[in-house]
């Protein structure tokens, strides 16, 4: 299993279930709207990642100090690179830049949705349930939020099916599950990012309330 992606297509593949997601929020939601005008928590959350990300290329040590390292966890007990290593990244420019501006849409569509405090929550939550098999089970390491910002991303989907079926989320979750389930099977460890926030998503949405839309008026009439 690995975590840094496999190429071409597997990029393909996140990008579908990424502009999956958007649909079928804007059946529910002008997700065009959320974009343009993103909640402040929102880009609080971005920018907690953004600023470290960025700032990496000037300042290789924070790289360094914030990423997922095997050893150091293992073996010297540095347990904060299990959730700080969402906060830099190692793909280079082009990584990055993609791995911001995936976080920026989900971010932007997540916290009208569920919340500020729970989209915040799901996060970390994500980064840790990411990092810790590629620390214990195929030892890798490395940075960046992708696999934090898909579990996020199809939560939101699974939770919009727990609050009310649209087609346009029904189809939007099938893409995802069929998605994240190949990429498992292909050994891309987003894939486990994808169905991990899928199943939580529902049972999180099934035992809570989640948010209702502050976009207010961004709210669309149900289309089924």
């Amino acid at each position: 299993m690995t975590t840094s992606g496999g190429g071409g297509l597997n990029a393909l593949a996140y990008a579908v279930v990424i502009f999956a997601v958007f649909r079928g929020v804007d059946t529910v939601i002008d997700a065009g709207a959320l974009m343009r005008r993103p909640h402040r928590s929102a880009l609080v959350l971005w920018s907690m990642v953004a600023v470290p990300s960025i700032a990496q290329f000037a300042v290789p040590a924070i790289y360094d100090a914030l990423s997922r390292q095997p050893d150091a966890i293992r073996d010297g007990h540095e347990w904060w690179r299990l959730i700080t290593s969402a906060y830099v990244q190692d793909g280079g420019v082009f990584g990055t830049v993609t791995n911001l501006v995936m976080f920026y849409i989900v971010a932007a569509l997540a916290v009208p949705l569920w919340g500020g405090l729970r989209t915040g929550g799901l996060f970390v939550f994500a980064t840790a349930a990411f990092d810790l098999p590629a620390v214990y089970l195929y030892p890798s390491a490395g940075g960046g939020n992708s696999g934090a910002t898909f579990f996020l991303a199809t939560s939101v989907l699974s939770m919009l099916l727990v609050r009310g079926l649209t087609r346009g989320v029904v189809v939007a979750s099938g893409v995802a599950v069929i998605v994240g389930a190949g990429l498992v099977v292909t050994g891309d460890a987003h894939g486990l990012a994808f169905t991990g926030g899928f199943i939580v998503g529902l049972a999180l949405a099934a035992v809570t309330h989640p948010s209702a839309t502050s976009a207010g008026s961004a709210t669309r009439p149900e289309r089924r």
